[in-house]
């Protein structure tokens, strides 16, 4: 089994970004860039062990416009993509407060074992 959301703040560090583990608790500073795992499961086993784990992600950019919001997004992807991930989906989430919000949602399959 491996730490998902690990995985995934890896991923997300080389932005420029403030990111955060599940929802930003100030929204004075924008952009932010939040995570968190929404499932992981056994891929994949042979005899009582567990080979593949298989987690998804939720990414979720909040920003002051939607310009910025669709741009770091696309940023936001391309990190997640270039350590492995698999984008399933992107959408904008309607504006709470003044706020600009887009959710996108990925997967990975881990190595558990060597083989």
């Amino acid at each position: 089994m491996v730490d998902v959301n690990k995985e995934a703040e890896k991923a997300l560090s080389s932005l420029p970004y403030t990111i955060c583990f599940f929802y930003p608790e100030r929204f004075n500073a924008l952009p932010v860039i939040s995570f968190y795992n929404l499932s992981e499961r056994g891929a994949f086993g042979y005899d009582d062990t567990e080979v593949i784990s298989r987690g998804r992600v939720q990414v979720d950019v909040w920003s002051d416009t939607p310009a910025d919001c669709g741009k770091i997004a696309i940023e936001a992807a391309e990190a997640m993509i270039s350590h492995g991930w698999t984008r399933e989906m992107s959408m904008d989430v309607p504006k709470t407060d003044g706020i600009y919000h887009r959710t996108l949602r990925f997967v990975k399959d881990f190595v558990s074992i060597d083989n």
